[in-house]
């Protein structure tokens, strides 16, 4: 297995392992304030809508990745979210894949937000596909993302924001 094989299987472990952990948090938080009786009664503390490495770019696929289905999917996962009555939605990371142009780039990061930001409230992780060509402020502008890292309060809980895509803009 190569480093960037690792990297990837290991970034995956550490996202699925750490949503889990962010959702056990949550309804842990939640039984410990009502009760547990009442906690299982009255729901979830909140309902956070979770997606990562969509890399959507207008090209052929190549490998395991569709690029050009990205939307559609996000189409529905959206869906699915407002569906679900989300109190917000957090993208981990990667939302669009790598150009040759800052201009090109930009294009699929307004393809592919316009479709996520219409599942309500966002929350947006970098990641070094999204800033491949894009400074971080481009991405930032171009996309419904508040900062590179930052923090919220929602339903009694603090969240923090932090940038995966740590370098020196």
């Amino acid at each position: 297995m190569d480093a960037q094989t690792a990297f990837g299987a290991s970034r995956r472990h550490f996202l699925k392992t750490g949503s889990l952990l962010l959702s056990a948090a949550a309804v842990g938080l939640r039984a410990v304030r009502a009760g547990a009786d009442e906690a299982a009664a009255a729901g979830p503390a909140l309902r956070i809508g979770l997606l990562t490495d969509v890399h959507y770019a207008d090209r052929e696929p190549a490998g395991s990745r569709y690029y050009r289905e990205s939307l559609a999917k996000m189409r529905e996962a959206a869906g699915k979210f407002r569906t679900a009555g989300t109190d917000f939605v957090v993208e981990l990371g990667d939302l669009i894949d790598a150009a040759d142009s800052v201009e090109t780039e930009l294009g699929y990061l307004k393809a592919i937000d316009g479709e996520l930001s219409s599942a309500g409230q966002c929350h947006y992780v970098l990641g070094n596909h999204c800033v491949h060509t894009l400074t971080k402020d481009e991405f930032i502008e171009g996309s419904g993302a508040r900062k590179p890292f930052y923090s919220f309060d929602q339903a009694g809980l603090h969240f923090v924001v932090l940038d995966a895509c740590f370098r020196a803009d």
